[in-house]
């Protein structure tokens, strides 16, 4: 038997109307970030397409980091964190926000119209599993 590895491809999709909701109250430092900032928790494209969305396979075998070198950075920029969402591998980097750290390297976040790619996932059956800041 020959077993490849595949990618797991796809989309989000919030399937209600888009939340109205309230921009988020600063309460330090004000005089320069203002008074509100406005709220992404939910970043929703003309086509339903949800934002900042971290998939990922549930019980995949731990993995070594391809690149444990590897700096993923998240900004402060404007007083918001950017990428706001990030996600990933146990081993690697980081410099801080919202965070999922792996011990495997099949997760993705989605893009600005709710798609993700997850490579070379081995031959088998999974479950995936997705996390929003809200749901």
């Amino acid at each position: 038997m020959c077993l490849h590895a595949g990618t797991i491809t796809g989309d989000v999709k919030f399937v209600d109307s888009s939340p109205k909701l309230a921009p988020v109250k600063v309460t330090t430092d004000q005089d320069y970030c203002g008074e509100t900032l406005p709220n992404e928790s939910y970043l929703v494209d003309v086509n339903s397409g949800l934002k900042n969305v971290v998939v990922f396979v549930e019980a995949a075998p731990p993995a070594v980091p391809a690149d444990p070198q590897k700096l993923n950075m998240i900004e402060n920029t404007g007083c918001c964190y950017a990428p706001r969402i990030f996600a990933m591998q146990k081993g690697e980097r980081l410099r801080v926000g919202f965070v999922h750290v792996f011990d495997h390297p099949f997760f993705a976040v989605t893009d600005d119209k709710g798609a993700f790619s997850i490579p070379n996932v081995p031959a088998g059956t999974y479950t995936l599993k997705a996390w929003h800041e809200n749901a």
